[in-house]
């Protein structure tokens, strides 16, 4: 797995059985930059073929900060 945090995002790959590998994103919480902070976050995940991506947007209570 190899991760880092982008702001308020969290952006990981996993390898699993799947090949190539499946993307991870995850977003706490929704701001004015989340849209622009999520596009360069799927800009780095997507340079390399992927099988798939999960959102993860568990604990984000929605509305906008």
């Amino acid at each position: 797995m190899a991760a880092e945090n982008a702001g308020g995002l969290r952006i990981a790959t996993f390898q699993t059985e799947a090949t190539p590998p499946v993307g991870y994103l995850a977003l706490r919480q929704f701001h004015r930059g989340c849209a622009d902070e999520a596009s360069s976050a799927l800009e780095k995940l997507t340079k390399t073929e992927l099988s798939g991506l999960v959102l993860d947007l568990r604990g984000n209570m929605g509305g906008l900060k």
